[in-house]
């Protein structure tokens, strides 16, 4: 014979008891769901940094993605843009030639990256595997910005003073609206 809480047969059980079965399942969902929107703010906040600054895992590379032919973020991009067009057919050339290296850079940074993740997913954490394979990726990262540096030198080296003065001007501080 089933009783409740006040001995009755088929009484209900006592409120107190309900209580804590039904409050038992809210924290968990709410834990859930604060892990779940943080996950997707994240994912939001991450592809609008990607979109708008070019940025990639944890550092990343500006323009490499859907970067035009020459290398190099939106700075760059946008200064020589603003250049007529035989001056920017020179940029194009100069830094095409410079493709084949950098995407080879960009392969090995790649493989970087995999290994940090791989670190980080170690159990226990690969603190000297993520440290190492960071160091160099910072490395593979600078020598790319080194050679689009030298490369943009190159190009702006071929151009008039007036061209080499537009772009220039390209990064004047603006002042915010």
């Amino acid at each position: 014979m089933v009783t409740g809480g006040t001995g009755e047969p088929g009484a209900a059980p006592p409120a107190e008891a309900n209580r804590g079965r039904r409050r038992g399942w809210r924290g968990p969902a709410l834990f859930a769901s604060l892990v779940l929107n943080l996950f997707l703010i994240g994912l939001i906040a991450g592809g609008w940094a990607h979109h708008r600054h070019g940025l990639g895992w944890i550092v990343g590379m500006p323009g490499e993605r859907g970067a035009p032919r020459f290398a190099g973020g939106p700075p760059i991009r946008q200064a020589v843009q603003s250049l007529p067009e035989a001056d920017q057919r020179v940029f194009k050339e100069t830094m095409g030639a410079l493709r084949p290296e950098i995407g080879r850079e960009q392969q090995a940074i790649r493989r970087l990256r995999e290994r940090a993740t791989e670190a980080v997913r170690a159990e226990p954490f690969d603190r000297a595997g993520f440290l190492a394979a960071m160091a160099e990726l910072r490395q593979k990262q600078l020598g790319i910005q080194t050679r689009v540096h030298a490369g943009t030198a190159d190009a702006l080296s071929k151009l008039s003073a007036e061209s080499r003065g537009q772009f220039a001007d390209q990064f004047k501080p603006r002042p915010r609206p």
